[in-house]
């Protein structure tokens, strides 16, 4: 289960939040702790972030099985072997992650999604378009000030095997790019696409903090957050994939590649929504994404906030407890910026009154609700 109250190993007892307001957003995050540095400079995720992507990747879910693609675990290793039909093993050699035995740590997946569908010597053209999701971790290896360290990152891996180009550009057209326009209108993302080459389509999030940069636009500063690409039939020639056609002969498909990186959605959501309310920095979390939908503060020593927290978490609300010593200010504060959208105020007053003191980190409103009407306004968005 997340954390569900103030860990000092886990999340910063920061006290100072005066500066967050020009603060680089990834620089907010970690000073937040959602996640950290190791050593080596790699992160290390830490619950928060684990929190809103595990949110982020089912409702992800949901739209991969509303858009009729099958969600399916892909290996994590893969023999080198398919990589040298493919004839990309001598390019990316230099970057490939090998277990002990010599397989490849996960570094994509068009080699073994072809190769597993080579084996099928009776695919028909009526059994095609055959379209394929799983969420995976890619492996990549990269030096850092000398050290030479795993790259680890997360992303919505999704391919599609088509009858002939006209056939993936359907695809494209009516499943791949409508899934990718309802991630960019739902969590209201700055996402704009831009073509690199036909049938090559990258997604840039448009951000001053980005690494990444427009074609022809020197001055635009982004992150790429997506990609689609028609592989053609590449990949089914050079690894013998092939179908019978109406007429029973044999034809290589088209192959598509498309990803959604989890991570770069998460930092895109954050950067996207981060705001200023009553004089408190936030992160304005969109409906059902936030780490916690509930922070608790207790007011005095009666014991209400741990209550409260123990009979939310038994309505299944996302709840985050602030039981350190610091003052209700700092509580306060700190709850706003990590983007709790409720904060309720637990003390022998508001018990005796049957309520909690709720403050919305959205808007700044503040009222008083009994709790299972905040359980309510909670589960509408979780």
């Amino acid at each position: 289960m997340l954390l569900s109250k103030m860990t000092a190993h886990m999340l910063k007892t920061r006290k100072d939040f005066r500066n967050l307001k020009d603060m680089p957003i990834s620089q907010y995050l970690q000073e937040l702790s959602f996640f950290d540095k190791d050593a080596a400079g790699g992160t290390v995720k830490l619950p928060l972030e684990a929190a809103v992507e595990r949110k982020v990747k089912a409702d992800l879910a949901r739209k991969v099985d509303g858009a009729q693609i099958s969600l399916m675990d892909f290996p994590i290793l893969q023999d080198a072997d398919l990589w040298k039909l493919s004839k990309r093993f001598d390019k990316f050699d230099g970057e490939f992650v090998y277990s002990k035995e010599g397989s490849l740590l996960y570094p994509t997946s068009e080699e073994p999604t072809v190769g597993y569908f080579s084996q099928c010597k009776n695919i028909s053209y009526k059994d095609l378009p055959i379209t394929l999701a799983g969420f995976r971790k890619l492996f990549r290896n990269c030096t850092s000030k000398n050290i030479v360290r795993l790259s680890e990152f997360e992303i919505l891996d999704m391919y599609s095997i088509d009858a002939g180009p006209d056939s993936i550009k359907e695809t494209i057209r009516t499943t791949i790019a409508p899934l990718f326009d309802s991630v960019w209108k739902q969590w209201n993302l700055n996402v704009v696409p831009v073509p690199k080459r036909e049938g090559y389509t990258d997604f840039k999030y448009i951000t001053e903090e980005g690494d990444d940069k427009i074609p022809g636009k020197e001055d635009s500063k982004c992150l790429s957050v997506g990609v689609i690409m028609d592989l053609a039939d590449f990949y089914s020639r050079s690894m013998d994939l092939t179908y019978f056609g109406p007429t029973g002969e044999k034809q290589y498909p088209s192959v598509g590649s498309y990803a959604l990186g989890i991570e770069r959605i998460f930092y895109s959501m954050a950067h996207q929504n981060k705001k200023e309310v009553n004089g408190n920095m936030t992160i304005a979390w969109p409906n059902g994404t936030a780490p916690f939908e509930v922070g608790v503060i207790g007011i005095g020593e009666n014991g209400y906030d741990k209550r409260t927290q123990e009979h939310l978490i038994s309505k299944g609300i996302p709840v985050l407890n602030d039981d350190t010593k610091d003052s209700l200010g700092v509580k306060t504060r700190r709850l706003y910026a990590i983007g709790v959208p409720y904060i309720a105020f637990a003390g022998e007053r508001e018990e005796k009154k049957g309520v909690l003191g709720i403050e919305e980190t959205r808007t700044g409103q503040r009222y008083e609700r009994k709790i299972d009407d905040l359980v309510a306004v909670a589960r509408k968005v979780i």
